[in-house]
């Protein structure tokens, strides 16, 4: 994130990291859910005993945050391109116990050998999602490291040059797997996009079966 200046602000007792502006990442230190598309990640976590997570931008921390606060035995690992980031989430994570690569998130996917029963897609650079994480390859890579009943799940932000893009991905999405879209709220101009080998009627049910989710999908 070339000229990008980083900065948490605090208001109202959550915190903001913010990038020129741009909201990347909110905590507050006394309560787990955001109220934002951050939540909509949990509960697909909850699937799994003992659940693998790969997130592909750590931002300030925001979903490792939320996760280590709500399971107990999760692997996690973490990949950013902008080392700054670590400095960023060390503000309410010890970041020495957690996994981070320091690594386009496209390479990283490509060259791993180890599986995940979710894959988080939450990169944004300056402009908006990067192109190459839209791209056929990327999204066959990310299959190829899913257990076969994982779930890739992307926070699509809808401004006007993704929105051009969003067609094309879904439809590439569409080739590799089954594909649901949660929101975007009143509030928000964010989807999230769900992508795995479950049918909705079966998520659905989970998710209710946990009550893990504070709000309703």
């Amino acid at each position: 994130m070339d000229e990008c200046r980083w900065t948490w602000k605090r208001f109202l007792g959550r915190y903001y990291l913010k990038c020129n502006d741009r909201v990347f990442s909110v905590i507050n230190p006394r309560r787990i859910y955001t109220g934002s598309y951050w939540d909509v990640f949990l509960p697909f976590i909850s699937f799994f005993k003992d659940p693998k997570v790969l997130i592909i931008g750590l931002g300030g921390g925001t979903t490792i945050f939320q996760v280590r606060s709500l399971f107990k035995d999760v692997h996690i690992e973490a990949v950013d391109i902008d080392k700054r980031s670590l400095e960023m989430a060390s503000k309410f994570l010890d970041m020495n116990k957690e996994i981070v690569h320091i690594i386009d998130g496209k390479d990283f996917v490509i060259s791993c050998n180890d599986r995940f029963h979710v894959v988080i897609l939450d990169a944004y650079d300056r402009y908006g999602i990067p192109e190459h994480f839209l791209k056929e390859d990327f999204v066959c890579a990310v299959k190829n490291i899913l257990y076969p009943d994982g779930f890739f799940i992307t926070n699509y932000a809808l401004t006007l040059q993704d929105r051009l893009k969003l067609k094309n991905f879904i439809e590439t999405l569409r080739r590799n797997f089954k594909v649901y879209m949660v929101g975007p709220t009143i509030i928000e101009n964010n989807m999230v996009i769900v992508a795995s080998s479950h049918d909705k009627e079966e998520i659905v049910k989970k998710i209710h079966e946990d009550n893990i989710f504070p709000r309703k999908l």
